[in-house]
């Protein structure tokens, strides 16, 4: 699609940036997609295969879906609600684990406090 390759150019750097990826031809390396191929999408020459924009995807930890929704000139459709779900609640038990952590540490203080009150009496 005529124009789009733009926005895949940014959204692949940006990607490839957040993965630590310090360039194409790293990227290239590790997806094992040629780096004209990468280039020749970047610069509209040639449509990605989505075998191999797949593997890119994974390498860049993103979703094929978005990457191929921007080349498209799509909008990037939310993850299904499941997929929310699933995240929310990780992050439900990750804040239940930091405030059981917490209440422990606070008993903890609690109970040595309260084993110096006879010294502070006697």
């Amino acid at each position: 699609m005529p124009g789009y390759h733009e926005e895949l150019k940014r959204a692949l750097r940006a990607a490839r940036s957040n993965a630590g990826i310090k360039s194409d031809q790293e990227l290239a390396l590790r997806s094992g997609v040629h780096l004209q191929t990468l280039q020749n999408w970047m610069y509209g020459k040639t449509t990605p295969r989505p075998s191999e924009l797949s593997k890119v995807a994974a390498v860049l930890d993103v979703p094929f879906a978005d990457l191929m929704a921007i080349y498209e000139g799509r909008e990037i459709e939310p993850p299904p609600l499941q997929d929310a779900i699933r995240e929310l609640v990780e992050e439900m038990k990750i804040d239940r684990r930091e405030r059981h952590e917490a209440h422990i540490a606070m008993l903890q203080m609690i109970q040595a406090l309260i084993a110096q009150i006879p010294r502070l009496t006697g």
